[in-house]
């Protein structure tokens, strides 16, 4: 598509113009990150890639580019809460991938009969 050639070149263009002319004198580390986050916005707004991987992106630029190291970068990726979210989310998704939720649903019916739906409630 159009719209995600010209989120290219507004991406690439940016974080490399920014790397070359470094126009931050005081902190050089600074114009790299600023080209970095330059790059994943274009990349976001015109979508050139998907979300989740314009995500990754700074990941594996920042080493590579020399801001910080792929340690520091990683740990603010993964900590024990955002595990923990993720570990829920998968969770979830398994059990209503084997249809828990509708299982117990009918087992509480059948035993409790459609006389009283009213007690499904507490």
């Amino acid at each position: 598509k159009t719209q995600q050639f010209i989120g290219f070149i507004f991406g690439v263009s940016s974080l490399v113009v920014l790397s070359i002319l470094q126009p931050i004198p005081e902190y050089l580390e600074a114009n790299a990150m600023l080209g970095i986050t330059l790059l994943c916005g274009f990349f976001w707004v015109f979508e050139v890639i998907p979300i989740y991987i314009t995500a990754l992106a700074p990941l594996v630029l920042m080493p590579f580019f020399e801001v910080t190291s792929s340690e520091i970068a990683a740990q603010s990726y993964w900590n024990s809460i955002q595990m923990l979210l993720i570990g829920t989310y998968l969770v979830d998704i398994a059990l209503e991938e084997v249809a828990l939720p509708r299982r117990v649903t009918l087992k509480l019916l059948l035993h409790f009969g459609v006389v009283q739906p009213g007690v499904l409630l507490f």
